[in-house]
């Protein structure tokens, strides 16, 4: 039977591991000014759906809009559009 100790600590532990993944995946941390620059930190980045890999963009930039990051894609600045059917 675990202790109470040890349960504070496993959630703890728990805690840091998230707080740990937010920063490191520049969710928690300071944002991009241009969708070009998340792309280009990251290397590469992939996603199921079109809609959701242009969200994960947005969400580590200040003040994007979907057609700022639509516009990054259709220029090319780092961001490559999904195979065509």
């Amino acid at each position: 039977m675990c202790s109470k100790v040890q349960n504070v600590c496993q959630v703890k532990v728990l805690s840091d591991i998230a707080s740990h993944r937010l920063y490191n995946q520049r969710i928690a941390q300071k944002k991009f000014e241009r969708p070009g620059q998340t792309v280009a930190w990251f290397g590469a980045m992939q996603a199921q759906d079109y809609t959701i890999a242009k969200w994960t963009v947005g969400l580590r930039c200040c003040d994007t809009t979907e057609a700022i990051i639509e516009r990054a894609i259709v220029n090319k600045y780092n961001i490559c559009k999904p195979p065509t059917p």
